[in-house]
């Protein structure tokens, strides 16, 4: 569990996580709208988020040549909604190796909790990761 997260909190250790890869890549602007709620969220949830945002960072800074991407974090009701979308150069998702890109990592991790994983994009148009759990799985990951 990263001492940030721990120290922080989501909100904030998503923020700085933002802030830390823009300044590593002045040329990719990261913009991360991230909900203040997520002290009702059970820590291995957190963690889940936290990473999932990491490896989509890493590889919008690697791999998609991305000027601009924009996470966000909300609580709807008890539930957990994430999205992370970048503008980079995007891939075709049927048969591409993902494995490469940690992108099975970030969906086993998700769905390993009880979430929701989807993932679209197409060359030339970006890529779009979101992660959602339910209420009822928010409890009971508690």
């Amino acid at each position: 569990r990263p001492a940030r997260l721990e120290d922080l909190g989501l909100s904030a250790a998503l923020q700085q996580l933002g802030v830390e890869v823009g300044r590593v890549r002045p040329a990719m602007e990261v913009r991360v709208a991230a909900s203040a709620g997520e002290t009702r969220l059970p820590d291995p949830l957190a963690l889940t988020v936290y990473r999932v945002v990491q490896e989509s960072l890493n590889n919008a800074a690697r791999h998609a040549e991305a000027s601009e991407v924009q996470v966000v974090f909300a609580m709807p009701g008890d539930g957990v909604e994430l999205m992370i979308r970048d503008n980079g150069i995007g891939f075709q998702v049927e048969g591409a190796n993902r494995s490469g890109f940690g992108l099975d990592n970030m969906r086993q991790r998700v769905e390993s909790s009880g979430g929701r994983f989807r993932l679209s994009s197409q060359p030339g148009r970006g890529c779009t990761i979101r992660a959602s759990w339910t209420p009822e799985m928010v409890r009971l990951l508690r």
